[in-house]
C-alpha cells in the first residue's frame, strides 16, 4: 500500500499535466468554434488599403436619425458561376454590419435566390444577381444591383473620349471590345493601359434609406373614374413598382402635392370642369402628364383634348392610316407602325439603342400649332410616313391630303416656378390606346409596355438624395488586405518554428531539474 501510494505520487505532477493539457486544448477548440461562428464583422480586420468596408462620418449622422425598422436584403446565389459584384462577399457582410452596428434598427437578411427564386419579384422585374440588395421599410423599397455598387475606369479610354467616365463592368468590356476592333493597334494600348475600380456602395446604400425612410416622396399618379378602360395588370404592375399609385381627382380641388406627374389612360367618360382646372393649374406650375386617348373619343371629351392647348397640341378626328411600305402591319393600313424622331431622347432612347420597335394601331393625329405659346416647345416621338392619312371613322373615307401625322408627341413647358426659379414640365401624349392594350400589346411583343413605362420614367423627376455624391472609394486597395506571399512565411516561421523553440528553450531546463529531484 505504500509502495502504491508513493508511485501515485511520484507520477501526480505528470498526471495534472496532462489533465491540464486535455482541458486546455479542449477550451481552445470550444473558444475556435465560437470564434467561428461569430459573424465576419467581428472577426475580421481592415489591414489598411482603400476603405471598402469602412463608412463615412457624413452617413453616420444620417444613421443615427433613421427612427424607424428597415431591413436590406442580400441577395446570394450559392449556384452562380460568377458575380458582378467587384468585391468580394465577406467585404459586402462587413460593410452592411457598419450600418447595423451604428443603429439596431437597421437589419440585414440573406436571401439564398437558388431557394426564392421568386422572392426578388415583389421589388422589381429586373434580373437581380449575387450581391444585390433590397431596402425596404414599411412605407417603400428601393433595389441596388450589384453591377452598379461598382463601376471602373480605364486611362485610356478618358483619352478617347476627352473625360473622365466611370463604367459598369459590361459597359467597360463593350468599349474594350470596340477600341480593341475599331482602332490600329488598339488591343496593345489596352494592355498597356491601366483600369480602376471604383465602389459605390455607400452612396447608393445611404441613398436608399434615405428614400425608404423619407416621409414625403414625389412619385406619379394614375387617374381613375373617367371609365371603365383601366390600364392593364401588367403594365400596372410595372408602374407600382416605379412608385405609381391610383387617384381619384373627383371631389378635390387641387392634385396632391408630392405628384410627381399624372397619367390619364383611355378616357371614356370627360373630366369635370373641376378636374379639368386641377389638372390645368398643377400643369401650369411645371407638373407633367403622360396621356393616351382614342380617336373614338376626340369629339365627346372636350375638356380631356383640351389639356394639350396650353401646349399649343390639338387632337384631329378620325383615324390615321398609312399605306407607306414597313409603316402597317399584316394588311391593315390602321395598325400603324410609326417612325420615331432620333433627335428627341426618349424615342432615341427606346427605339435606337433600346431597339424597341413602335406598334401603334387605331391611332388619332396630334397637330401642333405653327406658333406655340410662350416657354412652349414641342417634339414629335412617333410619326407616319408621307403616306399617312387621316380616315372618317363613320364613312372610312380620306380626310385632307396626305402627309406625315403626329401620332405621338413630347411638349416641353418652362415656367417661374413658387420659389423663384425655372422648372420645366412635359406633356407626351399618344394619340392611340389600343397599342397598351393586353392584346394588341401581346401581338406587339409588348413594345407598347416600353414605350409606356419608359415615357412615365421620362415624365418623373424621381427622388433625388443629398447622399448620392459621396464619392465612390477606390478599389485598388483591398479592404480586407490579406498577407503578401512574404509576411505570410515570415509569420509561418515565426509561429511553427521560433515560438516553439523559444517555449523548448525555457521549458527543457525546468524539466530536466524536476526529474533530478524525482
Amino acid at each position: 500500500m505504500k509502495n502504491a501510494l508513493r508511485k501515485f505520487r511520484s507520477t501526480r505532477p505528470g498526471t495534472l499535466l496532462l489533465i491540464v493539457g486535455a482541458l486546455l486544448l479542449a477550451a481552445l477548440i470550444l473558444i475556435n468554434m465560437l470564434l467561428a461562428a461569430l459573424p465576419k464583422r467581428y472577426t475580421a480586420v481592415r489591414t489598411g488599403g482603400s476603405p471598402v468596408v469602412s463608412v463615412s462620418d457624413v452617413t453616420k449622422r444620417f444613421l443615427d436619425t433613421i427612427d424607424e425598422p428597415v431591413t436590406i436584403w442580400r441577395l446570394t446565389d450559392y449556384d452562380a458561376e460568377s458575380t458582378s459584384l467587384g468585391i468580394s462577399g465577406d467585404q459586402l457582410d462587413i460593410f452592411l454590419s457598419r450600418y447595423m452596428d451604428r443603429n439596431q434598427l437597421i437589419s440585414v437578411v440573406e436571401v439564398d435566390m437558388d431557394e426564392e427564386p421568386g422572392f426578388t419579384a415583389q421589388y422589381t422585374t429586373e434580373a437581380l444577381s449575387d450581391g444585390s440588395l433590397i431596402v425596404e421599410s414599411e412605407k417603400r423599397s428601393w433595389v441596388i444591383s450589384a453591377d452598379s455598387m461598382c463601376q471602373y475606369n480605364n486611362d485610356l479610354l478618358d483619352q478617347l473620349f476627352g473625360q473622365t467616365t466611370l463604367l459598369s463592368e459590361s459597359q467597360l468590356l463593350q468599349y474594350m471590345n470596340y477600341v480593341a476592333s475599331a482602332y490600329e493597334g488598339g488591343q496593345e494600348y489596352l494592355e498597356q493601359s491601366t483600369t480602376r475600380g471604383y465602389f459605390r456602395g455607400e452612396a447608393l446604400l445611404t441613398s436608399a434609406l434615405d428614400y425608404v425612410t423619407a416621409d414625403v416622396i414625389p412619385h406619379g399618379y394614375c387617374l381613375t373614374g373617367h371609365g371603365s378602360v383601366t390600364l392593364p395588370a401588367r403594365l400596372m404592375q410595372e408602374l407600382t413598382l416605379m412608385g405609381v399609385t391610383e387617384l381619384d381627382l373627383r371631389g378635390q380641388s387641387d392634385v396632391p402635392a408630392d405628384a410627381d406627374c399624372l397619367i390619364l389612360y383611355a378616357p371614356t367618360e370627360d373630366l369635370s370642369d373641376a378636374e379639368y382646372n386641377a389638372i390645368r393649374a398643377y400643369l401650369a406650375k411645371g407638373g407633367s402628364l403622360l396621356l393616351a386617348t382614342s380617336y373614338a373619343t376626340v369629339d365627346t371629351c372636350p375638356n380631356v383634348m383640351s389639356l394639350g392647348r396650353d401646349y399649343g397640341l390639338s387632337a384631329l378626328p378620325g383615324q390615321v392610316r398609312d399605306s407607306g411600305s414597313g409603316h402597317y402591319a399584316g394588311s391593315n393600313s390602321a395598325y400603324l407602325i410609326p417612325d420615331y424622331n432620333p433627335a428627341h431622347i426618349l424615342s432615341y432612347t427606346v427605339g435606337y439603342q433600346s431597339q424597341i420597335a413602335a406598334f401603334m394601331p387605331f391611332c388619332h393625329a396630334i397637330a401642333v400649332e405653327s406658333t406655340l405659346p410662350a416657354g412652349v416647345s414641342v417634339s414629335p416621338l412617333l410619326y407616319t410616313s408621307e403616306s399617312g392619312r387621316r380616315h372618317s371613322v363613320e364613312t372610312a373615307s380620306a380626310i385632307g391630303d396626305p402627309g406625315k401625322l403626329n401620332v405621338a408627341v413630347c411638349a416641353d413647358r418652362t415656367v417661374i416656378a413658387e420659389n423663384g426659379s425655372e422648372k420645366t414640365g412635359h406633356l407626351i401624349w399618344f394619340g392611340s390606346t389600343e397599342a397598351f392594350s393586353e392584346g394588341m400589346a401581346a401581338a406587339g411583343s409588348y413594345s407598347g409596355y416600353s414605350w409606356f413605362a419608359y415615357s412615365a420614367q421620362y415624365l418623373s423627376t424621381g427622388f433625388t438624395s443629398g447622399y448620392s455624391s459621396i464619392e465612390p472609394v477606390d478599389m485598388s486597395g483591398s479592404a480586407l488586405t490579406g498577407l503578401n506571399s512574404g509576411s505570410a512565411i515570415a509569420w509561418m516561421i515565426v509561429l511553427a518554428v521560433v515560438l516553439p523553440l523559444l517555449f523548448a528553450a525555457v521549458g527543457v531546463p525546468v524539466w530536466l531539474r524536476r526529474r533530478k529531484r524525482a
